[in-house]
């Protein structure tokens, strides 16, 4: 009897570890903000459990030489979550994409989308990439 109450004890206090764990890996997600970002889905190297690694590439103009403005691109690879396995299946495709963007030491860029919506290529003719917004 005393065995099976120990066993008990320990279940119930791994259980609420677990969940402790689970509610502050949730508050480190809250205080961060959602960005929207535009842009087309790019196959990049690698593969993430045999499933290929995506990028939204964004097109922004930057001043080159001479004060010239240039057309550059930033991208921001795609993080392991249910929309960014999605988004595998769009490469090519222009999208619309909201998530939190974290940047790593090496300045990488991840975005680890919650939503997005395909960008009707007829609508957007003609409008070009935009820059990420920026913070108010």
């Amino acid at each position: 009897m005393k065995n099976k109450i120990e066993f008990n004890t320990w279940g119930v206090m791994i259980l609420l570890a677990t969940l402790l764990l689970l509610k502050f890996n949730a508050l480190a997600f809250e205080d961060e903000q959602a960005e929207t970002i535009r842009g087309t889905v790019v196959k990049t190297h690698g593969q993430n459990n045999g499933e290929a690694v995506v990028a939204i590439q964004v097109a922004k103009e930057a001043k080159g030489e001479k004060n010239r403005a240039e057309k550059v691109s930033e991208d921001f690879i795609v993080g392991n979550t249910d929309k960014g396995h999605e988004l595998t299946k769009l490469v090519g495709k222009r999208v619309e994409a909201t998530g939190v963007i974290k940047a790593d030491e090496d300045g990488s860029k991840t975005i680890l989308v919650t939503e997005f919506t395909l960008i009707d290529a007829k609508k957007d003719a003609g409008t070009g990439d935009e820059e990420r917004p920026q913070k108010p």
